[in-house]
């Protein structure tokens, strides 16, 4: 773990959401991994914003694990606007 990452579980997913600076996520979307019913059996979705940098990032993360290693961290070409918000729909 980087020295200024935090050890809190909390610290830590700040940290991986917004790189360290200051920052902002946009509302959390739950999308549930095939053939799982169970409330933690799925993915947490979300976008993140690095204030400092103004980029943003599409991060997933797996929700048995939430303050694990992110499953992907995406670097987006442009910044996502504070405020998007979203659904997850399922293709069946």
């Amino acid at each position: 773990m980087a020295e200024n990452q935090g050890s809190s579980a909390a610290e830590k997913l700040t940290f991986l959401l917004i790189g360290g600076g200051i920052g902002a996520t946009l509302a959390l979307l739950f999308a549930p991994k095939t053939g799982r019913t169970d409330e933690e059996g799925g993915y947490i979705l979300t976008f993140a914003t690095n204030l400092a940098t103004m980029e943003s990032t599409f991060v997933i993360l797996d929700a048995e694990d939430f303050a694990g290693e992110p499953v992907a961290v995406v670097k987006l070409p442009r910044r996502v606007p504070l405020g998007l918000h979203g659904n997850w729909y399922p293709s069946e």
